[in-house]
């Protein structure tokens, strides 16, 4: 007997929609184990169907070192792998789209998805409930197959809806499964650059694109602090006038909220023997930043503080290299004026 298959996808579940049988005799295999791989790239997919391109940028930018190509396939599993469509299969899938786009574009770290449709919807959520995302790295669901209305979503939708309907457009993704409840989690770098900018303009009105979080990243990575700076001042530049910038607080919070955006371990204020510093930033294994913050003084007074109060004594020990950075603010220019940096190794 012939037997015939149509297969349906899109963003969000297929309501029943009707009492009577039209449309109705679906198999929703979303979340099934069997099927976890069906849509996207494994490891193994790209290790086998992308290796010429891999080869060819190896070739074309002299990389060598078994170790390099390593680090290359490492940061692109971080950039665009992480999609989890089964909380009975361990399966992680990258991106398709993403992952054309970065070898069609010369293998360069982009954030290409989110490029691919409108942002809106989303970034009116946020805008609604910025405080469901705010320094946040796993969400609550509840139950991965709840279902709902789309117009619920411009009503009074819950927190589990908001992560549902994100889950099933491809801005959350499955993270695990804790006494009976499902919690989600970004699934790669891409789409969290994408929903820390987003959080960003929402909550300060600071205009940063998920490709400047990838750049302040790396100047971190690479101990540019000149860099870091300039690329600070940049985004600053971007605040709003019509607010309030007459506290020290303001531009310590949108700075820390930056810092968590870029995936650093940020921590803000934490106690020490004598004090506590604004940020004590942890860039690696053995590289951190000392950062305090002055508003109408002098980058020397901050670093100075930092030195008196010994606030990175915690983090002395052999083989550490630690950033001590003074930084000021003027209320009148709304930016950075000044800073100052000693290196202690």
């Amino acid at each position: 007997m012939l037997k015939r298959f149509c297969f349906l996808t899109g963003v969000t579940r297929f309501q029943h929609v009707s009492i009577f049988s039209k449309l109705n005799n679906l198999t929703d295999i979303s979340t099934d184990p069997e099927y976890a791989a069906i849509c996207g790239y494994t490891d193994d997919g790209i290790d086998n169907y992308f290796a010429p391109y891999m080869e060819k940028y190896f070739s074309d930018n002299g990389i060598l070192d078994d170790e390099e190509k390593k680090a290359f396939r490492t940061r692109m599993k971080e950039f665009y792998d992480g999609y989890r469509f089964s909380e009975d299969s361990d399966v992680t899938l990258y991106n398709p789209v993403s992952i054309g786009r970065f070898f069609i574009g010369g293998c360069r770290f982009k954030n290409y998805w989110v490029e691919t449709g409108s942002q809106s919807i989303v970034n009116e959520m946020i805008e609604k409930h910025r405080d469901l995302f705010r320094d946040k790295d796993e969400f609550d669901v509840g139950d991965v197959n709840i279902q709902f209305e789309v117009s619920r979503l411009f009503k009074s939708p819950s927190e589990k809806i908001i992560y549902a309907y994100l889950m099933q457009a491809g801005y959350l993704t499955i993270k695990e499964k804790r006494e009976g409840r499902s919690y989600l989690c970004y699934p790669n770098e891409e789409v969290r650059d994408t929903m820390n900018s987003a959080v960003l303009a929402a909550s300060y009105g600071i205009d940063v694109l998920p490709d400047e979080i990838v750049v302040l990243r790396d100047y971190f990575v690479r101990e540019n602090t000149g860099a870091i700076i300039e690329k600070l001042k940049a985004i600053y530049r971007t605040f709003p006038y019509h607010m309030s910038v007459e506290k020290e607080r303001l531009y310590h919070a949108i700075l820390h909220t930056l810092l968590i955006a870029v995936r650093l371990d940020a921590r803000a204020e934490e106690p020490s023997a004598m004090g506590r510093a604004d940020e004590e930033v942890m860039v690696s294994g053995n590289i951190a930043y000392i950062i305090e913050l002055k508003l109408d003084k002098s980058a020397e007074e901050a670093l100075k503080q930092i030195k008196e109060k010994k606030y990175y004594e915690k983090y002395e020990k052999e083989g550490n290299k630690l950033h001590l950075l003074g930084i000021n603010f003027s209320s009148n220019e709304r930016n950075i004026t000044e800073w100052k940096e000693e290196i202690l190794s």
